[in-house]
């Protein structure tokens, strides 16, 4: 793609954005004031279309964006800076006088307000660290193991004893995990247990028993999703069928958006963007804030502001790191 194409796909998207319409090259030369003829804007926009960026339009002559072409403008044109954005998130961060969460919250709300944009933060629990491990026996067959993780969340586990698992036996192991397990996620407790049998062999007697009681009793964490939706109506106002709508709705709820873009990883901005035949399409980034890690994505329609969108999650990323 020549430099000229890159600018003309550029302007037809932008353009296609703002006003849903196809665009025809009379009305582009009359939009950008172009001193160029009609010809060589259609032969450009001819040329957009072979290479499947553009789109003919069935009710006009004009051309609209394809999934490839809004895919392109996405991840490799799609840049703005807008200081009335800046502005108001430096001064939510600024301000910040309670947890990073509410802070989190405000500064979403604010986005979503200013450029129209529906956000979905997610976390999951299984994200956290462990932080402190601790036994307290209970009775001669059962005894509490108690987990701090780094979100201030206390677990209770129960662990059973008896002739396999012996009491001595698992306070050897509670101390060797104290050593070795302290800041692991907590997703990860339960493979680095097994990968610890080795050590725990010079100690323990029984110590498959006891390996197994702490992989499927106190180390079992569950991935549950929490999400937080800003911006619904915004959303829900898009131009994206209902029965699309739903399906997207759904997501949003009760799944990790990250999780659900196939490929689209841009590693060097630590972006995902998924743009989909449904008239759908995803932004989201992994931002850690106080040892876990938080999705932050943008959903909308194929004629959202991708720009905005993009440095929208640029500036929560920096405002938040600002604030470790």
């Amino acid at each position: 793609m020549t430099h000229r194409q890159e600018e003309f796909l550029k302007k037809i998207i932008e353009t296609y954005i703002e006003s849903g319409e196809p665009v025809g090259s009379k009305s582009f030369i009359s939009k950008f004031k172009l001193n160029i003829s009609s010809a060589t804007v259609r032969n450009e926009m001819a040329a957009l279309e072979d290479m499947g960026y553009l789109d003919k339009s069935h009710t006009s002559s004009g051309r609209i964006p394809s999934r490839l072409g809004y895919e392109y403008y996405a991840k490799h044109l799609a840049n703005k800076e807008d200081q009335n954005m800046i502005d108001k998130l430096e001064d939510v961060f600024a301000k910040r006088r309670v947890s990073i969460d509410m802070t989190l919250d405000e500064a979403a709300n604010a986005i979503t307000e200013m450029a129209g944009l529906t956000l979905v933060t997610t976390n999951s629990e299984t994200d956290e660290l462990m932080k402190s491990i601790q036994l307290t026996p209970i009775s001669d067959s059962m005894a509490t193991v108690v987990i701090v993780t780094s979100a201030g969340r206390v677990e209770s586990k129960l662990i059973e004893l008896n002739k396999h698992v012996e009491l001595e036996d698992v306070r050897v192991a509670i101390r060797l995990f104290k050593e070795r397990l302290v800041d692991t996620r907590l997703r990860d407790l339960g493979p680095k247990v097994e990968a610890l049998a080795p050590i725990l062999k010079k100690n323990i007697k029984n110590y498959e028993a006891v390996v197994q009681a702490f992989v499927v009793k106190v180390f079992d964490f569950h991935n549950k999703i929490q999400n937080k939706v800003y911006g619904n109506t915004n959303i829900v106002k898009s131009d994206i069928k209902r029965e699309d709508l739903a399906k997207l709705l759904e997501m949003m709820q009760t799944k990790s958006i990250w999780s659900s873009i196939e490929g689209g990883l841009d590693e060097d901005e630590n972006l995902k963007i998924e743009v989909r035949d449904d008239n759908t399409s995803i932004l989201s980034k992994r931002i850690s804030i106080d040892n876990k890690s938080t999705e932050v994505s943008v959903v909308g329609s194929n004629r959202m502001d991708y720009a905005e969108a993009k440095q929208a999650l640029k500036l929560l990323e920096k405002f938040l790191a600002n604030k470790k």
